[in-house]
């Protein structure tokens, strides 16, 4: 079933059930049905048809629901844009995507004007605000009444486009990824199912919509006919008193959230009982955290693990899994993998020069099958052929082994270290470091050294009101790892770069180095 039509089909059967809550903002299944059939319309008197790509410049807003089931409507497809990118990356974006129409909030305004006077395909800019609402409900001036534009004759085939969001470009160009329509009405049942998200579910949306995380938690809720709780940029106090006032059920963070999340609870209790699970995705989790967060807030927890290029989840660490072992000291093994596959999705652990499968316990790269897939790359075939195999197998670029039928992540293919001809991978380092608890955060990056090509160096943020020395944190790493793993050298900074999931955006890492030892 289409996006549109599940919020239709709620607007018809429960017109007054709550769809979004935004701080004073309440509207119902009934009101964004209504709204996004008007959207529908005004899209097509913008000549905006199938296939045309409307961009969405905007912080966290309820506008977005209305727009994504309208652009559903219409056949549009609506590339979400990360409002945090400088100028210049946004142009490469819209560029890229060949975009018609831009929908901004006012805050964004002189960014829309200037993409639309330096790329050529845009043709239209509304403004959220006053000017959406008269763009919105404008009478048609090609004849189309809002009620006519909810059937239109789009494109369902698998290649009909509904969504595309651009990789993070940790590691390079940031590419357009096409989500279909199909693997979204294949993979949204499937997921909320599994999640256990009905018309009772409460979820609360402090991700931003630009990313996997926050739209796909989003679509999982509406799948279930539940209702969403929407935060722009919060912080734990913000998101803790979501969770009394609102009375959430299932909240979606990013590891690197926790951390706070914790503090504050412990420093501010609130009244929680509502809160059914925390699920985490889209970074690595030290097991310190892990086991705090278990102990501190006493709910279920589950992990995700997948990629913007798998529209769901390809494994899942359960609630059951999140159990530790006696007196809560140490972590059942399987604790420290990020689950097992999903029902809906192949997985194999190959080599990634042959692709032939490896053994169970050895490392090789993640490769996955699905319907829930990308369709690929926009405009970028050969890297579209890098990624999906003739045969369907997408491969993810990570780093992975299978024991016990638990997928256990070790690190980015790309981010591997070759050092004296030995493989280091810097999440294994990271995962070490972070266990001295003087250590807040910690990346590893490759420097080039003459004799061994190239030796793992670490920028390390100090916990508050901690002290170390670089050399003792390298003996710490030796006691724990083989020689050639730990890092040649340490740098003390005050924050390591990471991108609005929490990934470590390495090269700016190394920026950071190189500045420190000029």
């Amino acid at each position: 079933m289409r996006l549109s039509d599940l919020v239709s089909n709620v607007a018809h059967s429960a017109p007054d059930r709550a769809l979004i809550t935004m701080g004073d903002v309440r509207l119902s299944y009934g009101e964004v049905a209504d709204r996004a059939s008007t959207v529908a319309a005004a899209l097509r008197s913008s000549h905006v048809g199938t296939g045309d790509r409307v961009v969405v410049l905007s912080r966290t807003t309820p506008e977005f629901f209305e727009l994504i089931v309208g652009a559903d409507m219409a056949g549009a497809v609506i590339v979400a844009l990360n409002w945090r990118l400088a100028l210049d990356e946004m142009r490469s974006i819209v560029d890229d995507s060949g975009v018609t129409l831009i929908v901004a909030s006012d805050e964004y305004r002189s960014n829309a004007a200037q993409l639309a006077d330096e790329v050529d395909s845009v043709e239209l800019v509304v403004i959220i605000g006053p000017e959406y609402e008269t763009w919105r409900s404008a009478d048609d001036p090609l004849g189309t009444s809002a009620v006519d534009a909810q059937i239109v004759d789009t494109d369902r085939s698998d290649a009909a486009v509904m969504l595309q969001l651009y990789t993070s470009g940790t590691t390079g160009t940031p590419k357009g990824v096409m989500c279909s329509a199909a693997a979204a009405e294949f993979t949204l049942p499937k997921v909320a199912e599994s999640w256990g998200f009905d018309e009772h579910t409460v979820a609360l949306v402090p991700m931003p919509l630009f990313h996997i995380g926050g739209i796909g938690w989003s679509l999982v809720a509406i799948q279930g006919g539940g209702r969403l709780v929407l935060l722009d940029a919060p912080s734990a106090a913000d998101i803790l008193d979501a969770i009394e006032r609102e009375r959430v059920t299932d909240i979606m963070v990013v590891p690197a959230q926790l951390p706070p999340l914790c503090d504050e609870l412990e420093k501010q209790p609130r009244d929680l009982s509502s809160l059914r699970t925390i699920t985490y995705a889209a970074s690595p989790i030290a097991q310190p955290v892990l086991l705090r967060t278990i102990t501190t807030f006493g709910c279920a927890l589950r992990q995700i693990y997948g990629q913007t290029e798998c529209f769901g989840p390809v494994c899942q660490l359960e609630p059951d899994d999140h159990v530790p072992e006696a007196d809560d000291v140490a972590p059942q093994d399987h604790l420290a993998s990020c689950g097992r596959p999903v029902a809906w999705a192949e997985v194999a652990i190959v080599d990634p020069e042959t692709g032939e499968p490896v053994p169970d316990g050895e490392r090789g790269e993640l490769w996955t099958r699905s319907p829930q897939n990308m369709i690929g790359y926009w405009g970028r075939p050969d890297q579209t052929a890098d990624t999906i195999r003739t045969d369907g197998w997408l491969r993810t670029g990570d780093i992975a082994e299978m024991r016990g039928g638990y997928v256990y992540l070790v690190d980015r293919l790309n981010d591997l270290i070759i050092t004296g001809g030995e493989n280091v991978f810097p999440a294994e380092v990271e995962r070490v470091l972070m266990d001295h608890p003087a250590v807040a955060d910690v990346a590893i990056v490759g420097i080039r050294h003459e004799r061994w090509g190239e030796t793992p160096s670490a920028a390390v943020v100090v916990a508050a009101d901690a002290e170390v020395s670089a050399p003792a944190l390298i003996e710490f790493c030796r006691e724990r790892l083989a020689h050639y793993k730990c890092p040649t050298s340490i740098h003390f900074v005050d924050a390591i770069p990471r991108n609005p999931t929490g990934k470590i955006i390495r090269r700016g890492v190394r920026d950071q180095l190189a500045a420190v030892q000029r």
